[in-house]
């Protein structure tokens, strides 16, 4: 299952994502914020999960982009997820998409700054890699 949020975060939210360090691992447990706790709470009203000792969000900046996966990891290393999720934040970049693959078949999805993308773990994903600036908030429940 996926489903996208668009327009649920206020300017003020916005504001802040954009303000947060790049990189490091945080705890939604110990380590959440209004905004974070605001993303949650939406999330619940369509999906089912605990937030466990090792749900996190980060802030990340790649450029070579993430091979087909699913959220349980690569080596199975996240078993515990159930929900992954990847909103866009500021940044001019090109390249960069998402795609999603169920049974052969790839769709690519078009979004936009600010609309979270979130699925359950075992939706099959990749995103190519991007020029620019491509900056994401990533939250793995």
């Amino acid at each position: 299952m996926r489903k996208s949020y668009k327009d649920f975060l206020n300017k003020s939210d916005i504001n802040f994502l954009n303000k947060l360090p790049l990189g490091g691992l945080r705890s939604i447990k110990n380590d959440s914020n209004e905004v974070i706790d605001k993303i949650i709470e939406t999330l619940s009203n369509d999906f089912k999960f605990i937030i466990k000792d090792k749900s996190y969000w980060a802030i990340e900046q790649k450029s070579e982009g993430h091979q087909w996966h699913k959220d349980t990891g690569s080596n199975n290393h996240m078993l515990w997820c159930e929900v992954g999720c990847t909103m866009l934040l500021d940044g001019e970049f090109e390249g960069g998409e998402t795609l999603y693959r169920k049974d052969g078949v790839e769709r690519v999805i078009e979004r936009s700054s600010y609309e979270l993308l979130a699925h359950t773990s075992d939706e099959e994903h990749m995103v190519k890699p991007s020029d620019g600036n491509r900056k994401v908030l990533l939250i793995f429940i």
